[in-house]
């Protein structure tokens, strides 16, 4: 009898269990990508009191834009206390702050939130929202899923604060979204109420969002750092090291070769001229630089003069005569190399996007980064000195956050697929619903 069970058990055919897979890199891009372009492109005006033309940009950062959900959140208790008001007229008041226009607090009349409502929704509900749900899911990855969930938290904060400014009326004036008892007031007294507000509601956003930029720019600065010794690290393994410094070395000396037979042709040329009395006052930047290419000269025969060729035996049993740095100092020399690549590479890409961009205006326009009449923080006129911003084809500090924006996507890349390791991380097999 439990042969005959067994063998009709056997003959059924059996269904693969579904198991619980490691999270990899893959996914996690995927799912933090999904939810940071999501906040990227919430209307929400303002961000902790900067512009919006600053928004799009400052979104990458899960910190940063947490922040300014928090500042907006904590906004609506103090004007409600402060003008003794609901908390729906509150965040009517709130909305009307984050807009781009001046907010002068008598005068501004109740508005729609941005953008419109149902559409956003109906995008997150079918993008970021399984993406969120996904990413909390995951087991053995605490820090990407508080990342990703600033970013979930930060978009659902601020539409809820700006739904009363949907379902209510529009076009209602400040003074009417009052209590009748603060309204006996002067207009004096009104005026010197919203500025004290205002003021005070401004120095929140200024203390959150430079704590909030300096803990990214911290995070940022460690992160930058660790990719770069594990780069490092990983060139010495391949035996690209010895390479790379021999190249350099190579391209330095040639450099120094050049500007020496430059320096001693142009030294030459200006002893000659000077001795005869022909070397004409404008000719100063060129013997400045006849004597920068003679300190290229007097460089190429300091080094020529290093050791050279010892093997690292003989080095490691030759006393110094000078005692060695401390390590801290050889360590804060290894990390300052990268910076000084990352500085090279944004001051190549400043001088070309300069050059684009006034061949064709069009690109800054679509990077986001063009000129703008107007200071929409302030609603300042430009100067129109020579030094101002306008001799740019683009804002520069719309370009500074543009390389932010990019230093960001980069890292988070780059971070995930070198240093991520998936070992002792679950990925449950129900989520498969949502993608794989």
């Amino acid at each position: 009898m439990i042969d005959t069970e067994d063998a009709v058990m056997g003959s059924s055919p059996s269904s693969p269990v579904p198991s619980d897979s490691p999270v990899t890199w893959h996914v996690i891009i995927w799912v933090i990508l999904c939810l940071a372009i999501n906040s990227m492109a919430q209307p929400s005006s303002k961000i902790c009191g900067l512009s919006s033309l600053c928004r799009i940009y400052l979104a990458t950062s899960p910190i940063i834009i947490f922040a300014d959900a928090m500042s907006a959140f904590v906004r609506i208790p103090i004007t409600s206390i402060f003008l003794r008001i609901s908390p729906k007229k509150a965040s009517q008041l709130v909305v009307m702050s984050r807009l781009e226009n001046e907010f002068n607090g008598i005068n501004n009349q109740s508005q729609e939130g941005p953008g419109r409502t149902w559409p956003r929704w109906l995008f997150f509900v079918m993008g970021p929202l399984p993406a969120a749900i996904k990413l909390a899911s995951f087991s053995g990855i605490p820090w990407t899923k508080t990342w990703g969930m600033m970013f979930a938290a930060s978009f659902v904060i601020v539409e809820l604060i700006s739904l009363p400014s949907r379902t209510g009326s529009h076009g209602v004036s400040t003074p009417g979204l009052l209590d009748p008892t603060v309204m006996h007031n002067s207009d004096q007294e009104l005026h010197s109420k919203f500025d004290s507000l205002t003021q005070n509601l401004d120095v929140l956003d200024k203390t959150l969002f430079s704590l909030a930029f300096l803990a990214h720019l911290c995070l940022l600065t460690w992160a930058v750092e660790v990719l770069w010794l594990k780069g490092v690290d990983k060139a010495v393994e391949l035996g690209l090291a010895g390479f790379l410094i021999e190249l350099v070395r190579a391209i330095v000396l040639t450099l120094l070769v050049i500007s020496t037979f430059l320096s001693f042709i142009l030294g030459l040329a200006w002893l000659g001229l000077w001795c005869v009395g022909w070397l004409p006052q404008q000719e100063r930047s060129k013997r400045l630089l006849a004597t920068l290419l003679k300190a290229g000269a007097l460089i190429l025969v300091v080094s020529a003069f290093l050791p050279d060729g010892k093997s690292v035996q003989e080095v490691e049993n030759t006393k110094p005569a000078i005692p060695p740095p401390p390590s801290w100092l050889r360590q804060g020399k290894t990390m300052a190399i990268s910076w000084y690549f990352l500085a090279a590479i944004y001051s190549v890409f400043f001088l070309l996007l300069v050059r684009i961009c006034r061949r064709w205006p069009i690109v800054s326009r679509a990077l986001l980064i063009e000129c703008r009449d107007k200071d929409h923080s302030g609603g300042r006129q430009q100067d129109e000195s020579p030094g101002d911003v306008k001799a740019w084809p683009f804002d520069p500090l719309l370009w500074v956050l543009l390389c932010f924006f990019l230093t960001n996507l980069a890292v988070c890349v780059l971070w995930y697929a070198f240093m991520y390791d998936s070992t002792d991380t679950i990925n449950p097999s129900w989520t498969d619903v949502f993608g794989k």
